[in-house]
């Protein structure tokens, strides 16, 4: 998500495969270098988010949200997802 008003996001059809299964979703969000697109893709023009309400609108915002490959490195995401 950008710091200006609104946010900038990347969308998959979820209704064909494999993005139609869960897991594979789940195992691509771990691959997935959010903090690498906030700081090289962005400029640090922004922060990670894990759903589209930020933590900020605490009437939305749930807080059990999955996080996914936060504080793993490259090899321990990968074996994540190749688990799964």
């Amino acid at each position: 998500m950008t710091l200006d008003l609104g946010y900038r996001y990347l969308g998959f059809n979820l209704r064909k495969p494999p993005m139609s299964d869960r897991v594979f979703r789940q195992a691509v969000a771990y691959l997935i270098n959010k903090n690498f697109i906030v700081n090289r893709v962005l400029h640090d023009h922004g922060q990670r988010l894990e759903s589209f309400v930020p933590p900020s609108n605490i009437y939305y915002y749930d807080s059990n949200t999955p996080t996914y490959a936060q504080g793993m490195d490259r090899q321990v995401r990968t074996r994540k997802a190749y688990d799964m």
